[in-house]
């Protein structure tokens, strides 16, 4: 059966939040479960959906507090049950899943929760820095939810093209497909969100990885803003040998959106292995 690219969105209740989701792909692919960044929503993985809409069905999903999907808690807990209830309510067995960012830190989440749902997993560029002194928490983490619920509000007052033309005067390399979906998904996220997501010790989630795991990370100096460096790369390979790593030269955080053809080589290399 080929039903590429008609494949209906769709919404799914957890835990009381509507959780929605888009679909590409082909029906009876592998399964591929997409989970965004922190302030992004599904769509935005629209350009690598087109790359890779042949060879799976691919799933979307807006995590809650942004894109289409209701407000809610968000710890890690919650936040993977999200993603379990969408891959049993579409009746898959197991899935691939790539996430970005703290994406990659709620498909981190899902995988060590739900090891049964889970065949391979990607993640691209986690937020797995080290924590703050503890008596520089609260202050830091009041004066970052406070700095974000401003920078929503100003977003919510922009109209998408003016948005648009923000996020190009910052992200001059990125491709002109990037930033429709950005846009929206910038108008759309809830100024509280940051005061709900919570996703946990990543060093506690990482050894629950029980599926083939790749871990992508970019450069963080001469102006990259990578977010995992090479030593906590060798570090998460320690904690446990399912995961290897794989290095993308000449990107920051936003790897795929600056180095799109080494990303997509190495999620196709992965995923056919």
């Amino acid at each position: 059966m080929n039903n590429m690219d008609h494949l209906p969105d769709g919404n799914i209740v957890s835990n009381g939040v509507k959780i929605h989701f888009s679909r590409a792909g082909v029906v009876g692919k592998p399964p591929l479960v997409l989970v965004h960044g922190f302030t992004d929503n599904g769509l935005c993985w629209s350009r690598t959906r087109m790359a890779l809409e042949r060879d799976f069905d691919i799933v979307m999903v807006d995590s809650r507090n942004h894109g289409q999907s209701g407000p809610g808690e968000a710890g890690i807990g919650e936040l993977a049950a999200d993603l379990a209830a969408v891959v049993t309510a579409l009746g898959f067995d197991r899935c691939f899943v790539l996430g970005h960012s703290v994406g990659a830190s709620i498909a981190t989440g899902f995988a060590g929760n739900y090891p049964r749902l889970v065949s391979r997993l990607i993640l691209e560029d986690p937020p797995w820095t080290k924590a703050l002194p503890d008596d520089e928490d609260d202050a830091v983490l009041m004066a970052r939810q406070k700095g974000f619920r401003k920078y929503v509000t100003s977003m919510k007052q922009k109209t998408e093209s003016e948005i648009m033309a923000y996020g190009k005067s910052l992200h001059t390399t990125w491709h002109e497909d990037e930033f429709p979906a950005w846009a929206e998904s910038k108008k759309q996220v809830l100024p509280e969100a940051m005061d709900l997501l919570d996703t946990g010790d990543w060093t506690e989630l990482v050894p629950k990885i029980a599926c083939p795991a790749l871990l992508l990370y970019a450069d963080n100096d001469d102006g990259f803003d990578g977010m995992v460096t090479e030593a906590m790369a060798r570090r998460v390979e320690g904690l446990n040998a399912n995961i290897k790593v794989h290095h993308v030269k000449g990107a920051g955080h936003n790897l795929r959106r600056e180095q799109f053809g080494s990303f997509i080589a190495a999620v196709r290399e992965f995923l056919a292995e």
